[in-house]
């Protein structure tokens, strides 16, 4: 039995395995020769994921950086620590490029921005969830917490 976790690609590397198995198993020609065409196609196909995967990225890319972040508060107002009794610390830092690093436990990532006030968009590529908004809790000029995942997180 072969187990695949993708539908992309790995149906042919499981074609290729089977045909494999079944020539040896039933001494039913070359199983290399049979084998072979599955190898092809999953060739074929990745070169054309990885095309769609390089599309996607270049539009994503375009899209965000045709955004202007949209912040009330002077950028260094934004920086600190954040505590989630579950999650734990998220610390965003702002750089000396002037983007701001968010950082949650042992991932990081670069915020680019949203399409509404006060908020930013993340995208920890290690969850392999897409972006995500980060929505800044603000309270008489200042930032008292963050909103990300649905969870609240309190500034310390």
């Amino acid at each position: 039995m072969v187990l695949n976790n993708e539908n992309q690609i790995s149906q042919y590397l499981t074609n290729a395995v089977s045909d494999i198995a079944y020539s040896i198993l039933l001494d039913d020609g070359d199983a290399n020769k049979k084998a072979e065409k599955h190898i092809l196609a999953m060739r074929m196909r990745a070169s054309e994921v990885k095309a769609n995967i390089k599309k996607w990225n270049d539009i994503k890319a375009k899209k965000a950086s045709s955004r202007v972040m949209q912040l009330s508060l002077d950028k260094q107002k934004y920086v600190g620590v954040f505590h989630h009794p579950l999650w734990g610390q998220l610390n965003i830092k702002l750089l000396k490029s002037g983007v701001f690093e968010v950082r949650l436990g042992e991932v990081s990532t670069i915020a680019t921005a949203y399409t509404k006030l006060d908020t930013m968009r993340v995208e920890f590529s290690e969850m392999n969830e897409g972006g995500k908004v980060l929505t800044y809790k603000l309270k008489n000029g200042e930032v008292k917490g963050l909103s990300l995942f649905g969870e609240n997180f309190n500034k310390v």
